[in-house]
């Protein structure tokens, strides 16, 4: 299957279909989902931070800094 067919489909149905992998856009945001995953359900999280948004190399810097 070709996943160029995935810029066709409405941003709701992506995001339905998203929302249980997306922590936040934040770093806050993040790890305060990870906490309550962990404090209602005991699961462990695995964060990555994907650098999606890197425009500079203050932002590269601050990628790394995460990892």
């Amino acid at each position: 299957m070709d996943p160029g067919f995935i810029k066709f489909l409405p941003n709701s149905f992506i995001k339905f279909f998203a929302q249980p992998y997306i922590g936040g856009d934040s770093e806050e945001k993040v790890l305060n989902c990870a906490k309550e995953i962990y404090k209602e359900h005991k699961f462990l999280a695995t964060l990555d931070a994907l650098g999606e948004d890197v425009k500079s190399i203050n932002d590269i810097n601050r990628f790394v800094n995460i990892y």
